[in-house]
């Protein structure tokens, strides 16, 4: 009697059942019920269910590291491992007794919009058809179709469901944020343009995401093309599920109608007329709320700022590492490049110096336990920052915001420096667009600041230069708002823009009294933090010194006001 009434009094054993997928063992429609699965549960229970392996097709030679945080994050979690029809039969069937049917061959691109409609209708997706797991065909006996959209659907174009379903269910869903999932589609630029195909497998690894959040979920190949019915039906939706002035926040990944060695319309902002969304790159991520077990960061205690006085006979450089606005990037080459670096100083703290990291704000709110994991590498160094990226609070490009949306979007992004305790973001404009984002997005910007603020800026497309700097490597707007000029070191898993010697020598070259940041991109490869090691430990002169992100700020400022006052 003792022990039950202890058992009753004592909070319950944490459990978790994790499911292996992968994209070669499972069949693609048992991912999306898998996925499904845990997300509506986990919103039932949360962080009782999670996957392993299930990287989807958009890096399907990289590993998902499901284990590694698994293991570093919870260690104390008793796990149960499950297959994906085990889990489906045994877990979800009975807590989801109904469910929508479609034929998976036939219905396989609209499937991100089914994930809508199931949602509504607290329904599973279950694909009925020749290649179906039989236990799980049988196991149906005892559920309740509740639609079957194979014929109803089988006729239609994916626009028409598109605006069906969203007409007709379109306040059962939050506002302010929605998921966008390429269903594998494909455009190769080729002689019929706005003309795409399935002609990829479509990534499941978000929809445990878009279901526990209960975000509206969909994609139109064509939604973000002005003059075409899929961008009437995109306008339409992105006015509905507008917050307030604020920009909709777009999770996934639009890589549609690619253009000048990138995707056009990527940052979402100038998708639709209004110029008011932006995106959270988020594709190929499962289990993102399983990660958030420690709550919303509401600040993180930065490493102390070394005092740097300005000085004319010195070069001020600040190394970078981007591509911190992506999730799947946070929880796997962040990974790697973050447990590199310490190793790296801790090994041999002498020649450890300071290096600064973009971190999606977004993360901070649905990834705190690995933001944290990495907060907690940066103490151990005693030498690594956190930045904002491109474009701060959002992928986006706030020169293009209405006046209002502008004023919305500062006061968030100032909120999001205060989590990151940072003063400087990663800025990303389309290359026509900088004199009016000066003009309108930071005048407004020096105008609101308390303190000194750096926007580290890259151009779209990338490969052309910022006009705007007229000979300096910075350009002030007020007096307390530094736009820093491009100096970008790219990686990718083929190449480098510069080899680490002819870095050094562009770093060497500069005039003595020049003060930058280096932004490195990383796109795949793991060589960074070992080409940045060395270029300090072997390459610089002594005059080239390295510095935080947020000193280069302080030492434009500084040098301003010394030529200020050799005027007067």
């Amino acid at each position: 009697m003792l022990l039950l009434l202890l058992s009753l009094l004592l909070p319950p054993t944490l459990s978790l059942t994790c499911i292996p997928l992968n994209t070669t063992t499972t069949p693609l429609s048992l991912h999306l019920l898998t996925q499904f699965c845990v997300g509506h549960l986990n919103s039932l229970t949360p962080n009782s269910f999670y996957t392993l392996g299930s990287n989807g097709v958009q890096f399907p030679t990289s590993s998902s590291n499901d284990q590694f945080w698994l293991d570093v994050l919870h260690p104390e979690y008793p796990v149960t491992l499950k297959s994906p029809v085990d889990f489906i039969i045994d877990d979800c069937f009975p807590l989801v007794p109904d469910f929508v049917e479609y034929n998976f061959a036939k219905l396989r691109e609209f499937e991100p919009i089914l994930v809508t409609l199931c949602v509504s209708l607290e329904a599973l997706p279950v694909a009925v058809d020749e290649e179906s797991d039989g236990r799980i065909m049988e196991a149906l006996e005892g559920m309740r179709m509740v639609k079957n959209v194979t014929y109803e659907w089988e006729n239609k174009s994916n626009l028409e469901i598109v605006e069906e379903v969203f007409e007709e269910y379109k306040d059962g869903f939050v506002k302010g944020e929605v998921v966008k999932i390429d269903p594998g589609y494909r455009w190769d630029g080729g002689e019929t343009p706005l003309i795409y195909n399935l002609a990829k497998d479509m990534d499941y690894s978000i929809v445990d995401f878009a279901v526990q959040n209960r975000l509206f979920t969909f994609f139109l190949a064509n939604g973000c093309v002005p003059l075409t019915a899929d961008h009437r039906v995109e306008e339409k939706i992105f006015r509905h599920f507008k917050k307030g002035s604020s920009p909709t926040a777009v999770y996934g990944y639009d890589d549609s109608v690619p253009l000048f060695g990138g995707d056009t319309y990527e940052a979402e902002t100038n998708c639709v007329r209004e110029h008011d969304i932006g995106q959270v790159a988020s594709t190929a991520v499962n289990n993102v709320n399983f990660y958030n077990t420690s709550g919303l960061i509401e600040n993180l205690e930065p490493n102390p700022i070394p005092v740097v006085e300005y000085d004319p006979e010195k070069t001020y450089v600040a190394f970078i590492v981007g591509d911190g606005d992506n999730f799947w990037h946070l929880k796997n080459n962040h990974m790697k490049l973050f447990n590199e670096r310490q190793t790296l100083c801790l090994d041999d703290p002498e020649s450890c110096f300071p290096m600064s990291w973009s971190i999606a704000p977004a993360a901070a709110k649905y990834m705190s336990d690995i933001i944290r994991y990495y907060d907690g590498i940066a103490k151990n160094t005693t030498k690594d920052y956190f930045v904002l990226p491109p474009s701060g609070s959002l992928y986006s490009y706030p020169g293009l915001f209405p006046s209002d949306v502008q004023d919305a979007y500062i006061n968030t992004m100032d909120k999001d420096m205060k989590v990151y305790n940072t003063r400087v973001s990663v800025h990303w404009e389309w290359f026509y667009n900088w004199r009016h984002a000066i003009s309108t997005y930071f005048t407004k910007w020096s105008e609101f600041a308390s303190s000194p603020r750096g926007f580290v800026l890259a151009n779209v497309p990338y490969l052309l230069p910022v006009w705007i700097f007229r000979g300096k490597e910075y350009r002030m707007v007020g007096d307390n708002v530094v736009l820093f000029k491009p100096n970008e070191w790219r990686y990718s898993s083929q190449k480098q823009s510069h080899t680490t010697e002819e870095m050094a020598d562009i770093l060497n070259g500069f005039e003595k009294g020049y003060i930058t940041p280096v932004y490195m991109t990383i796109d795949g490869s793991l060589e960074p933090i070992q080409a940045t090691h060395d270029l300090v430990t072997k390459y610089l002169d002594d005059h080239v010194e390295i510095v935080t992100a947020e000193s280069l700020v302080d030492l434009v400022i500084e040098k301003e006001a010394a030529a200020l006052a050799v005027k007067k």
